[in-house]
């Protein structure tokens, strides 16, 4: 009975001091500590794309899901559907309206998500904090691919409401997020024979 008891009260003092964490915390840290337990997680976004010359691509619209090790689903929505998909063992990239597949081994894939580099921002980034919420990541170094800077901002949920990524190649790609959560895991969204298959249901 006291071992019980012991084990519950274990439990409920990891409960508090987590969630203290990330209410706490600075914003981007626990953020990162998050992503250290490699969750699922889950963004409505809407995103407009620059070209180096500053021309604007049209606003599209979408839903990600991500693991940090490697595991990563987009969605897009709007204007033209399609959809993006890297596991360990390849990717694939499916636009329905043309029943356009590319597909391949990862040593093919040049895209690296920003997203998932947040897992390592303090290690491949140096870190501005320009407010309690707000962040400029810069690369160290090659690690980060074609990426050269993120600036990221927290909403009140600790969790990040816009991402804008700078590349080296002047590029730029602004993500607002209409939500972004964790979500509980399902193999089935990182498996690339779902690539038809439309999770966002839009």
């Amino acid at each position: 009975m006291k071992e019980m008891i012991m084990k519950k009260f274990l439990i409920l003092i990891l409960s508090v001091f987590f969630a203290v964490l990330f209410v706490c915390g600075d914003s981007l840290d626990s953020f990162i500590t998050l992503l250290n337990q490699n969750p699922t997680m889950r963004g409505t976004f809407s995103q407009r794309t620059y070209s180096y010359l500053g021309e604007a691509q049209d606003e599209t619209k979408g839903v990600l899901w991500f693991r940090p090790e490697k595991e990563f689903r987009v969605e897009y929505t709007y204007p033209v559907k399609e959809v993006i998909l890297t596991n360990d063992s390849g990717y694939v990239n499916y636009i329905p309206e043309d029943d356009e597949l590319i597909q391949g081994g990862l040593e093919d894939f040049i895209f690296v998500s920003p997203f998932a580099m947040l897992k390592e921002a303090r290690t491949y980034f140096d870190v501005e904090k320009k407010s309690e919420r707000n962040f400029v990541l810069s690369s160290r170094g090659e690690e980060t691919g074609d990426i050269e800077k993120i600036s990221i901002t927290f909403g009140a949920d600790g969790f990040p409401s816009k991402l804008n990524v700078d590349f080296h190649s002047g590029n730029m790609v602004f993500y607002t997020f209409k939500s972004f959560r964790k979500i509980s895991y399902n193999p089935s969204y990182f498996d690339l024979s779902e690539y038809s298959t439309f999770f966002s249901g839009l």
